[in-house]
């Protein structure tokens, strides 16, 4: 194992020099030249023609000023164009696809209407420009709400016929190309029974630098830069191999005697994140102490590790169950306590906060905590009523009669633990009575 340490180190100090010699050897090969850069400005608005039904206010006809106020009632249909136009600083070659869908849009939901398209190209000029039509029928629309909102239930206060385009235009200058995109919706907002244009124009403008592509000069790296990173990358490689296998070994070297300890009731244990509560505790000796009280009760066995350094010399690990009110707690410390010299404090060392309070100590042999022996008493209870509706000739009452009374008898003298173990021993039928008790069941008689 230390030749290894040995053999990782060098790998270590050997990946970092010939990286770094690799690094500092390695002429990088000049950028690529830049093409100058040009200058946008995309551009798009709309139009429309709206026609009326024969009406008082406006008459027969079309009606196109933005500025006049249009009714949904006396609308018939628009004619709606859409008009893009994109600009440049330098003639370029473009191509321009474009396409319109419209879409009818509550708060509730949306349905699509239609899709329109079209496209336009140009070689060496400054600019193009994209037209696309389109011809709403508001009746239609109107209609389709109405019968939408019949079915459904469901009637916004408001709604609206939205012109979402996507505009893309490809621009070649000098043998080299980028792609512009473009998306102005116009939002014709049907509410009051009125129709409201909303963004009629829109704008977007910006710069773009074409980078050479494959012009740049051939690379200055020397051979023996290649070499050093070579053996750079495989010496980083024998070391993550080597630092595996002593990190494996380590780790299974670093083993607690805990860990060994509990390993046949893997099963059984669970990790928890909070101590063991403050309430009536009874400390066990042994860790299969522990286990055959969480095996009696039917109850999972809980692993806390109080806050620490992991390591630190007499660390405490505590292992618990919980019955009722109840606690059966063992505690492991660290094998390596025993090398720490010196009596221990008389008075117990302040806690850090956050810490939590010391486990509570086993009450002495005939002073068993109450709130146990409420809980013991309601199950013993129970357990002779259970026995009391066999008849008298039964050897299971008798068996189980004689159980009870060794069982109250040990409870009285402290024995709590062993009380427990006659009381399951005595009851008739397991899946109640005791069990139930124990799980927390107060539907139980009173105190016996």
């Amino acid at each position: 194992m230390r030749a290894e340490s040995i053999l990782l180190a060098v790998a270590v100090v050997v990946a970092g020099l010939a990286g770094y010699l690799g690094y500092v050897g390695t002429a990088p090969a000049p950028p690529p030249p830049r093409a100058p850069a040009f200058a946008w400005d995309q551009a798009a608005s709309y139009a429309y023609v709206a026609e009326l039904w024969n009406n008082s206010l406006y008459g027969a006809g079309g009606l196109s000023d933005p500025n006049t106020t249009l009714f949904s009632a006396i609308t018939a249909s628009m004619a709606i164009t859409f008009v893009y136009h994109l600009a440049l600083d330098r003639p370029a070659n473009v191509s321009t696809t474009g396409e319109v869908e419209v879409r009818l849009v509550t708060p509730g939901w949306s349905k699509p209407l239609d899709v329109t398209a079209g496209s336009t190209a140009n070689r060496g000029l400054t600019g193009t420009t994209l037209a696309l039509s389109y011809r709403l029928n508001v009746t239609g629309v109107m209609a389709l709400a109405a019968q939408i909102e019949s079915e459904t239930g469901y009637a916004p206060a408001s709604y609206a016929v939205v012109l979402a385009p996507l505009v893309l235009s490809t621009v070649e200058v000098g043998g080299l190309s980028t792609q512009l995109s473009f998306s102005p919706a116009l939002s014709l907002n049907f509410t009051a029974q009125r129709i409201v244009p909303s963004a009629l124009t829109s704008e977007a403008k910006g710069e773009f630098v074409l980078e050479g592509v494959g012009t740049g000069g051939p690379s200055t790296r020397p051979l023996y830069g290649d070499a050093l990173v070579a053996v750079a990358l495989a010496a980083a490689l024998v070391a993550v191999v080597l630092g595996a296998r002593l990190a494996r070994r380590r780790s299974a070297a670093r083993a607690s005697d805990l860990d060994r300890q509990l390993r046949p009731y893997a099963e059984g244990i669970s990790r928890s994140t909070t101590p063991p509560p403050g309430g009536p505790t009874i400390r066990l000796e042994t860790l299969d102490d522990l286990v055959r009280v969480a095996d009696t009760l039917g109850r999972p066995v809980l692993r806390y590790a109080p806050p620490g350094p992991v390591g630190r010399p007499g660390r405490e690990t505590w292992l618990y169950t919980i019955a009722d009110a109840q606690t059966f707690l063992y505690v492991h410390r660290d094998p390596s306590a025993s090398v720490r010299a010196g009596p221990r404090p008389s008075a117990p060392k302040p806690q850090p906060a956050g810490t939590p309070p010391p486990p509570r100590a086993s009450p002495a042999r005939g002073a068993a905590d109450p709130a146990a022996l409420r809980s013991f008493a309601r199950a013993a209870e129970r357990v002779g009523v259970d026995l009391a509706t066999l008849p008298e000739s039964d050897a299971r009452r008798r068996a189980g009669e004689a159980a009870l009374l060794e069982a109250v008898a040990r409870a009285r003298s402290g024995e709590l633990f062993r009380a427990w173990e006659r009381l399951l021993e005595a009851e008739r039928d397991p899946r109640t009575s005791v069990r139930a008790v124990a799980a927390g069941d107060t539907s139980a008689p009173a105190e016996a």
